[in-house]
């Protein structure tokens, strides 16, 4: 990669395009102002063209370094997210667990936020439906259903009991 500017060159750039000064870009970056004016003259003379036109003591970027200075930003910023990205630890196990959306919701979800606090390694997607899914073709790890406990090709254990009532309003007692 030789004709990759180094790093340091193209942050010190992509400063003082992003501010308009070269002392702001040298106390944003916590280097000396002759730090950053050295860094844009190693890049001009790569690129072989002029970024930034002095004048006074102030500096006035160019169209090309305008153009250049949107390129460069992006760059960086995919470099910062990549860098983010490997900086945070994977979660080391996913698991999918499908279940109906009542049980889900009323159930489900309150013992699964205190499941992932007390294990944050495992990634849990749910996957709520009425419809009666395939696990396999799904890649559903886990289910929790009604029944009996016997389909074929799967491994089941009885969690609870499922226990209903009815309700009725008091005046169609007397009917």
């Amino acid at each position: 990669m030789a004709d990759f500017p180094p790093v340091a060159s193209l942050r010190s750039f992509e400063a003082v395009a992003r501010l308009g000064s070269v002392t702001q870009a040298a106390h944003e970056m916590s280097v000396t102002h002759s730090a950053v004016s050295q860094h844009i003259k190693q890049l001009e003379a790569l690129v072989g063209v002029t970024l930034f036109i002095r004048h006074g003591r102030g500096v006035r970027i160019t169209e090309e370094g305008r153009l250049y200075a949107l390129q460069i930003r992006e760059a960086l910023q995919h470099i910062a997210d990549a860098t983010r990205m490997v900086q945070i630890k994977p979660r080391t196990l996913e698991v999918t667990l499908a279940t109906l959306p009542s049980f889900g919701c009323h159930w489900l979800l309150p013992w699964l936020a205190r499941f992932q606090a007390r294990h944050p390694q495992i990634a849990v997607r749910l996957l709520t439906s009425l419809a009666v899914i395939n696990l396999q073709q799904e890649g559903i790890d886990l289910a929790i259903r009604m029944g009996q406990g016997d389909w074929e090709g799967m491994e089941s254990r009885h969690l609870f009991a499922d226990e209903q009532a009815g309700g009725r309003r008091p005046r169609l007692s007397r009917r």
